[in-house]
Formats: structure tokens, C-alpha cells, sequence
């Protein structure tokens, strides 16, 4: 979806640019980085407060920021080798057994399950490669759970904002209940993404979410 534009007018006194200027030579800053820090600050609370939408904020201040890359491509998410072994099953208690077959038949809230063990460690070992092979292949059904998951995951195990971005996109257009707290903690991911990188993970989040239409059709 395309990222929603907003004006920001500031119309400072003389006595606001005064105390700027004091908290500027206090950080140690210039007055035009203690400005933005101080937008920035409060345009957060109006997101996280829902006083405007989070895609309105997907552009500020990004365009003169340095860009570091990362990829939106995961060959890992696919590895066959995080598939089940019969060793995986036979440690699996009756339940857990149940979802395992489940999962491998492709059923998506089986393979969502599948990853909250091994992300959580809650009946087999901790596993995060293992527990975005679950959630990859739950996400690619449309599954939204398994997508917001992932991008937590994607963010926290394999340190790329850029993936976790598209999958928190991917999974608020497939119907997650993005909650204030999620756009508070989606907000301060963008911090280390351009626009350029924020308008790309959309553009695939979006894709993805028209491919899973197709396939539900």
C-alpha cells in the first residue's frame, strides 16, 4: 500500500527557539538535530497514540539518513534440512506429535505451532532457523500469526529489519490486529531503514499478500 503522505507546520516562538537552542548546547547538538529528535519524539506519541495512522510516518526524516542494506531474499526460510527427522518426532510428546504431521501435510496453523516450539523451546530445543522454516512456510499461506512471528524473529535472529518490516506489512494487510504497543515496536524498527528500503519491503509485502489471494480464490 502506498505510504500515506502528511505536512508537518511548526510555527516556533521566540522563546521556543530559545530553549532549543539552550538543550542544543547542553547535548552538545546543533538546534536543527535537537528539532528533529524533538518532531520525531512527538510524532511517535500521535502514532502510537492513533491519533494518525503509522503509514503517515513511514517517510520522515528517512531520506537524509544513511542507508544500510539488507536483503529481502531468505534462501534459508526454505532449507530443507530444518524439515522433521524421525529422531525430531520420536522426542515429540502426543500433541506436538499431532501438529507435526499436521504441519508437514501443509497445514498452516499446524506449521504456526510448529514455530512457536522452536522459537520458545516449548517441548523441543530453541531453534530460531528451525522456528522461521515453520513460520515461513504458515506465513506464505497467509497465515498471520506466523507472519507477525516472523518479523519479530527476522529482527531479533537474523538482525534484518528490512525482512521484519515486510513480514509486520505483510501480516497487518493478511488481518493481524496491529495493536498500539506493534506499532510503537514497528516505529522503532523503520529507525534503521531509508524510505527507499520502507517502499521496497511494502512493494513485496504486497505481492505476497495479492499471491495469497490468488491461491485462496
Amino acid at each position: 500500500m502506498p505510504a500515506e503522505k502528511c505536512t508537518i507546520t511548526i510555527e516556533a516562538d521566540t522563546s521556543l527557539k530559545g530553549k532549543l537552542e539552550l538543550a542544543a548546547q547542553v547535548l552538545g547538538s546543533d538546534i536543527s538535530g535537537v528539532a528533529a529528535e524533538a518532531i520525531n519524539t512527538f510524532f511517535r506519541k500521535l502514532v502510537t497514540d492513533g491519533k494518525i495512522p503509522v503509514e503517515a510516518s513511514y517517510t520522515f526524516l528517512k531520506d537524509i539518513e544513511s542507508e544500510t542494506e539488507y536483503s529481502l531474499e531468505d534462501p534459508e526460510a526454505e532449507n530443507s534440512k530444518y524439515a522433521l527427522t524421525p529422531k525430531d518426532k520420536a522426542a515429540f510428546g502426543k500433541a506436538q506429535l499431532k501438529n507435526a504431521e499436521k504441519a508437514e501435510q501443509g497445514d498452516p496453523k499446524a506449521q504456526n505451532v510448529m514455530g512457536t516450539y522452536y522459537e520458545g523451546g516449548n517441548g523441543a530445543p530453541k531453534d530460531y532457523d528451525r522456528a522461521i522454516y515453520w513460520y515461513s512456510k504458515a506465513a506464505e499461506q497467509g497465515n498471520s500469526n506466523a507472519q507477525y512471528h516472523l518479523g519479530v524473529l527476522y529482527n531479533k535472529a537474523r538482525n534484518n529489519p528490512l525482512m521484519a518490516y515486510m513480514w509486520f506489512e505483510a501480516a497487518r494487510m493478511c488481518g493481524f490486529n496491529i495493536t498500539a504497543i506493534h506499532k510503537d515496536y514497528i516505529m522503532r524498527l523503520t529507525d534503521s531503514l531509508s524510505s527507499r528500503q520502507i517502499t521496497a519491503a511494502q512493494d513485496r509485502a504486497k505481492k505476497k499478500f495479492d499471491a495469497m489471494q490468488k491461491r485462496q480464490a
